[in-house]
């Protein structure tokens, strides 16, 4: 068997957001390990910088179209490729894909569930159970999300692999100078969705304001945008928080903040947490699911209850007033982060699964 293998990789969409990102660090990195890759995806929402950054890597990036002849269109096209390895990421490409690649005869199948999706359709639900048997491997990114896949998607114990995501090692950047009078800046990212619970955090803020000069850095966009807005007008923050949308530059803004907070409900490994602990920012979150294997609380960040403004709004009050214990905090998160959640750590968990099925 050649030493090249082929690597077929079927995703929803290439936008901006956590497991598109973990494609382009895999992409990247089986590059250099012997893969031919093709990167498939459904609809049209892309990011240019996403498909010319994949390009570099040498991959092939094609774009299906709209279901349902899209999911036709992927069957025919790797029964032609005849790729040794179909890997799927996120919900209706690890549905499709695992359908279109056994069609297509695959040699291996390599699906992944990235979340505790507690809020996925039952129907849904009900054509994962009858389709996780044709993988060879179901990828997780973290254990806590394992138990609920057992229990309600198919997922069979000898499936399981947990392959924790990576993160880039960020360039040291000096953050720019504070006046004492400045307010602190927390930031949070991710998709304006319920899943995140922003609302959380806007009403932890309302509840700082006469405690700690503060801005609320809210970087994505989603459907909730109207009703976040709506919200931060009645707890009267207009003038502390901004939102910020989509952004590429997220690098360029983790230095400029003091403390990173996310307050979701539900999670896999969350690539910002990660980000931002990689950056030496304290971070303050909730004690949910990949997170809670991320942070170790006390010593590189806090975990508080999901869904309490004052539990959020008390530990962020308590970081921001202690520099020294918020910056020790910082150092421990980002040297957890560079030894056992690099990039490489990532890549080399993904390559010896495919070269395992494969019998290489």
């Amino acid at each position: 068997m050649s030493s090249l293998i082929r690597l077929a990789h079927v995703i929803d969409n290439l936008r901006l957001a956590g497991t598109q990102t973990a494609l382009l660090h895999l992409a990247a990195g089986l590059a250099s390990r012997g893969y031919a890759q093709r990167v498939y995806y459904f609809n049209d929402r892309h990011h240019p910088n996403h498909v010319e950054h994949l390009k570099a890597t040498g991959a092939e990036v094609i774009h299906l179209g709209r279901m349902p002849l899209a999911a036709l269109r992927l069957a025919r096209e790797l029964r032609s490729w005849r790729p040794q390895v179909v890997q799927t990421f996120l919900p209706a490409s690890d549905l499709i894909g695992r359908a279109a690649a056994k069609l297509a005869r695959a040699p291996a199948i390599v699906t992944s569930i990235r979340a505790r999706n507690i809020d996925k359709p039952g129907w849904l639900r009900w054509l994962d159970r009858r389709t996780m048997g044709w993988a060879d491997r179901v990828v997780f990114n973290a254990r806590a999300v394992v138990p609920f896949a057992l229990a309600n998607e198919g997922v069979r114990d000898e499936q399981v692999v947990v392959i924790p995501n990576g993160v880039r090692t960020p360039e040291p950047v000096r953050p720019p100078a504070k006046d004492p009078g400045d307010p602190f800046v927390v930031g949070t990212v991710g998709r304006l969705r319920p899943q995140k619970d922003i609302g959380t955090l806007l009403r932890a803020a309302a509840l700082l304001q006469d405690q700690v000069p503060l801005t609320l850095w809210i970087i994505g966009d989603g459907e909730l945008f109207p009703e976040l807005e709506a919200l931060t007008v009645s707890l009267e923050l207009l003038g502390q928080v901004r939102f910020l949308g989509t952004r590429q530059d997220l690098y360029a803004l983790y230095p400029q903040m003091d403390l990173y907070a996310h307050p979701a409900l539900f999670e896999g490994m969350p690539n910002a947490v990660m980000e931002a602990m990689a950056h030496g920012l304290p971070v303050v979150a909730t004690d949910i699911d990949g997170v809670r294997e991320l942070i170790q609380d006390g010593r590189t960040g806090w975990l508080v209850p999901p869904g309490d403004p004052a539990a959020l709004a008390d530990r962020i009050l308590a970081a921001l007033k202690d520099h020294e214990m918020a910056s020790a905090a910082g150092r421990a998160a980002a040297e957890e982060m560079q030894r056992n959640f690099s990039v490489e750590r990532m890549v080399g968990g993904f390559d010896a699964v495919y070269r395992e099925i494969l019998g290489y």
